[in-house]
C-alpha cells in the first residue's frame, strides 16, 4: 500500500472507491450528481490517495483553510490503518501553522467510526462539525406502481 498525492488520472478510481463506501455506509449521505466534483471542492488545495495494486483504497483532501475533507477508506481495506496513514500524509505536508486544522465529519445513527473519524482522535485536527441525520435514508430504488384506470382524473 502506498500513500501519494492524488493525480487527475486517479479521479475515476476515487469515484469508484467512494461508491463502495456509499453503498456500505451511506457516506456521502446523498450521492452527489457529480461525484468527481464533490471530491474536488473549489477550496481543495491537495488530496491524497491510498493505492494498492493500482486500486484506490482511501482518500483524503485538504482545503486552503486546513480543513480535512472527503476522508474515506473502502470497506474491504478497513482495519489496516489506512485512514491514519492518509492523515499522517496530510500532517507531514502541512505547515506547522496549519497542523491544528479542522476535521469535519458527519455521523448518523451509527457510531462515527463508519466514516473513519473515531479512530483518529489522536491527530491534531479537532472535529469542527458533526451533523446528525434527521430524516430516514432514501430508498435504494424508487418503488414502481402501476397506473390505475378509472381514477377519475
Amino acid at each position: 500500500m502506498h500513500i501519494r498525492l492524488r493525480l487527475p488520472a486517479d479521479l475515476d478510481a476515487c469515484v469508484e472507491a467512494l461508491a463502495q463506501v456509499q453503498a456500505t455506509d451511506r457516506y456521502p449521505v446523498d450521492w452527489p450528481s457529480d461525484p468527481g466534483g464533490w471530491l474536488t471542492p473549489s477550496d481543495l488545495t491537495s488530496a491524497w490517495v491510498a493505492v494498492e495494486d493500482g486500486a484506490v483504497l482511501g482518500h483524503v483532501g485538504l482545503t486552503r483553510d486546513a480543513e480535512i475533507v472527503r476522508l474515506f477508506v473502502t470497506p474491504a481495506a478497513r482495519g489496516r490503518g489506512l485512514a491514519a496513514h492518509l492523515l499522517d500524509a496530510v500532517r507531514a505536508a502541512t505547515r506547522p501553522a496549519q497542523a491544528g486544522g479542522l476535521l469535519r465529519g458527519h455521523h448518523r445513527h451509527r457510531p462515527v467510526r463508519t466514516n473513519g473519524l473515531a479512530p483518529h482522535r489522536h491527530h491534531p485536527w479537532p472535529v469542527a462539525q458533526r451533523r446528525r441525520r434527521t430524516r430516514p435514508p432514501p430508498p435504494l430504488h424508487e418503488p414502481l406502481t402501476a397506473p390505475t384506470s378509472g381514477s377519475g382524473r
